[in-house]
């Protein structure tokens, strides 16, 4: 059995008996020859005895997209699906899709689907999103693997990218336990603290149990125990800070004056004759 790509003219010679298999990549009109061969005064003649055409028809996907099974942002800790639609595709059964984060692969999938007609098909990826994925890309990738006889390069088709959008709680990235300022030259708004969140949160200072506008300056009064309220749509985180607010004081040094000291000198008197 001899196997052969046919997808321009071409001749095929074989021996009696043989058999050839064809493999058409394209539209090709098969014109059937006799073999004459002449000895002497007798001839031979060869025709061919069964021709069984295989068709396969081939589609790479017209189009490979990637989108939310549901709308809205994804939420740390809870699953988020993403679909791959995949439309106008043939062999099923030789398609392979593979999903990327980034540059990663994260999963795959192979199709059983025998049908041999295109047809629109579609791949699911879950995701359990962290923090760290918030603008991460992820993409599919569509693969037809179409064995020995298929073409060297694989066909491949590739998504746009989807952009993950991730929402987090509150967290405290950097806050001092205490500090200590000059009266008038700090405001809450200015102490070194640092949050995260997705929504980005808010932070609200507390003093003594009473908001205060935390762009206000601090005064010699103001000493005492701060607590930070950050919040977003997801939860909230609290942080306290001890402030010391120090009053700036003015030396004046008053120069001593030299003391004068008087003393008189009173003549001897004479007394008595």
């Amino acid at each position: 059995k001899t196997p052969v790509n046919v997808s321009s003219p071409l001749l095929i010679t074989v021996n009696r008996g043989e058999e050839v298999q064809m493999r058409l990549n394209a539209s090709v009109h098969i014109f059937i020859v006799l073999w004459l061969k002449c000895e002497g005064y007798s001839y031979y003649a060869w025709i061919v005895f069964q021709l069984i055409f295989f068709a396969l028809s081939t589609e790479t996907p017209d189009t490979v997209s990637v989108s939310a099974v549901h709308p809205g942002p994804m939420v740390e800790g809870t699953n988020f699906y993403l679909k791959c639609d995949i439309s106008n595709v043939a062999p099923v059964q030789k398609l392979k899709v593979k999903w990327y984060r980034d540059n990663e692969t994260v999963s795959g999938e192979m199709f059983l689907d025998t049908n041999k007609t295109p047809q629109n098909v579609f791949s699911t990826h879950i995701i359990t999103p962290e923090r760290d994925y918030d603008g991460s890309q992820y993409r599919c990738e569509a693969e037809l693997h179409l064995g020995p006889n298929g073409p060297d390069v694989i066909p491949t088709e590739i998504s746009e990218p989807y952009t993950a959008i991730v929402h987090y709680k509150p967290f405290i990235k950097a806050c001092p336990s205490s500090y200590t300022a000059v009266e008038d030259q700090l405001s809450m708004d200015m102490l070194p603290c640092s949050a995260g969140g997705n929504p980005p949160p808010t932070v609200q200072w507390y003093h003594q149990g009473k908001l205060i506008n935390s762009s206000e300056p601090l005064t010699r009064f103001d000493t005492g125990k701060y607590t930070a309220e950050i919040r977003n749509i997801l939860g909230s985180v609290s942080t306290s800070v001890e402030i010391t607010i120090e009053c700036e004081c003015i030396l004046w040094l008053i120069p001593r004056l030299p003391t004068l000291v008087f003393t008189s000198v009173l003549p001897r008197m004479k007394l008595g004759p």
